[in-house]
């Protein structure tokens, strides 16, 4: 009986790298794997598990993971390949949509205090009227009105200052 031929590819560990050798190559000797320097802030496992060790927020950015959080909140968790959040934008709030761009570290900083400043306005409302009565609602009723005449132009003003801080 015959044996079988050895296998092709040799696979073997060596510091959490996977080597693979050609054993049918014809040069046999074996030539040592290139030494790369570990990559900054990342885990050789896989993506990384903390929202903080994403390279748009620094290490010491207080808050910079809640804006961050935010702003893929808005951006509906749309990333880049460079891992930044992707903001779109339709023709109903936006008079030059629909556009789309990527947000620099400024424009995810500005987003998330956007979508943070809403947000406390909201739960200010919502106080107010535990509060004071549902009589509230009929001011923000009113201002509203006044504002809705120009929302498209004051959401194309706001999506335009987010746009020029995004660019790197």
């Amino acid at each position: 009986m015959s044996q079988p031929p050895p296998p092709r590819y040799t696979i073997v560990e060596q510091g959490r790298r996977l080597i693979v050798t050609d054993n049918w190559m014809r040069d046999k000797t074996r030539r040592a794997p290139p030494i790369l320097p570990p990559r900054a802030g990342r885990d050789l496992t896989g993506p990384a598990r903390n929202i903080a060790a994403n390279r748009i927020v620094r290490a010491g950015d207080e808050g910079g993971a809640l804006l961050r959080r935010l702003a893929l909140m808005a951006c509906i968790g749309a990333e880049d390949s460079g891992g930044r959040p992707i903001f779109s934008t339709v023709s109903a709030f936006d008079t030059k949509g629909p556009r789309e761009f990527s947000l620099g570290p400024a424009g995810v900083r500005r987003l998330g205090g956007s979508v943070l400043a809403v947000l406390g306005l909201i739960a200010l409302v919502v106080l107010l009227a535990a509060l004071i009565g549902f009589e509230i609602f009929f001011l923000v009723f009113v201002l509203l009105i006044i504002v809705g005449k120009n929302i498209g132009a004051l959401a194309t003003r706001w999506i335009d200052w987010i746009e020029r801080a995004s660019v790197d």
